[in-house]
């Protein structure tokens, strides 16, 4: 059980070591998300989606 969440889902490591894969079951409903991480990338998860928030900030000012 995710402790954030609440929410069931099991921890799958793909073979490939940088692909993984959850199973999230949610009111009844199975929901298979699968991520991976390309080697040498410039940026780690916590940076781009900073990057995009802040473009999607600059976005909103400008309308």
């Amino acid at each position: 059980m995710d402790r954030e969440t609440g929410k069931e889902f099991s921890l799958m490591k793909n073979q490939n070591e940088n692909t993984v894969v959850r199973k999230y079951n949610i009111g009844g409903t199975t929901y298979i998300v699968k991520a991976s991480v390309k080697s040498g990338s410039a940026e780690d998860a916590v940076k781009k989606v900073r990057r995009l928030i802040r473009g999607e900030m600059q976005k909103a000012k400008q309308a």
